[in-house]
């Protein structure tokens, strides 16, 4: 007598993803990308159920309400629920993100970017990437403009995930705390979220066969361009990595660096540095014993090219 596989303990996975001004034909790209990788991974009986929550921390709504029915009657048969919160507040890409899983249960979690497509066996090879259950964090593989960060080849394992397309444990997550929205508000957070879950023990690692494509375009001849947000939260991400994990010399560093270089929008981030200090509003450093945050040539890890 043949029986058919029940998918794995009817595992949920929840994907997540904060908006902020995104075009509409941007979001139907991702669904229809999404809605083939979440068949493909019902079909591998890697997990039992797909969800996709949309979060908006945009000044107003990027999706109407028919557009909204539209997406949840296009995802039938493939997503179990398609959900839209307008947050009417801007929780930045860690805020938003805790917001969406507050209260939601599920067994995974995957935070995906709107500019991004999925390849149809991404799912599959980002949850097949959990199978070790020492692993708490899987990246998928960005193209076509891959992250130069460094990761084992055989392994995957690497110093962090980036947060474009970041599968994580949802009982890791809640240990966690989720990401740290009070001190790292875009930039970063997915650095501190993967050494936090690394302190604790757990894996990350990179499931290179994970492809997703990443809409970032640069200009011609040049890496491409951040805007003034990227620029101010980026510097000021850095600052508060390196209060946390008790690198004074990298807080030294980058206040010398962004001193010589006169930057008006980082001298900006430098003084909210220093204001949020004296105001206590800066982590707390923590010890490292097992030098899980890593510092290397101005990055967070080693790069390959």
């Amino acid at each position: 007598m043949c029986t058919m596989p029940t998918r794995d303990s009817q595992r949920v996975l929840r994907v997540q993803t904060v908006l902020f001004r995104s075009e509409l034909e941007q979001l139907w790209r991702l669904l229809r990308g999404l809605r083939a990788a979440a068949r493909a991974a019902l079909d591998a009986n890697v997990v039992g159920e797909v969800q996709w929550a949309l979060g908006d921390s945009g000044p107003g709504p990027s999706i109407a309400q028919e557009d909204a029915h539209s997406m949840m009657e296009q995802a039938q048969g493939s997503l179990s629920a398609v959900t839209y919160e307008f947050f009417d507040a801007n929780l930045g890409s860690s805020g938003g993100q805790n917001r969406l899983a507050a209260n939601h249960a599920c067994d995974l979690l995957l935070v995906l970017n709107p500019d991004t497509y999925p390849s149809p066996t991404a799912l599959v090879e980002l949850v097949r990437g959990l199978d070790d259950q020492s692993v708490g964090i899987v990246e998928a593989r960005q193209i076509p403009l891959e992250h130069p960060r460094e990761y084992d080849l055989v392994s995957g394992e690497t110093s962090w995930a980036s947060g474009f397309c970041m599968l994580i444990r949802r009982q890791l997550f809640d240990k966690l705390g989720g990401f740290d929205h009070q001190h790292f508000l875009l930039h970063c957070d997915d650095v501190d979220l993967s050494w936090r879950a690394r302190k604790t023990g757990y894996g990350v690692v990179v499931a290179a066969h994970a492809g997703v494509f990443h809409d970032k375009r640069p200009s011609p001849g040049a890496p491409w361009p951040a805007p003034d947000h990227e620029i101010y939260h980026s510097a000021l991400g850095r600052l508060m990595l390196a209060r946390r994990w008790s690198r004074p010399d990298i807080v030294e560093e980058t206040i010398r660096s962004i001193e010589d270089g006169a930057s008006e929008i980082q001298l900006s981030a430098l003084n909210t540095f220093r204001s949020r200090v004296a105001a206590g509003q800066a982590p707390a450093p923590e010890p490292d014993p097992a030098g899980v945050a890593q510092f290397i040539d101005g990055e967070y890890a080693a790069h390959r090219f």
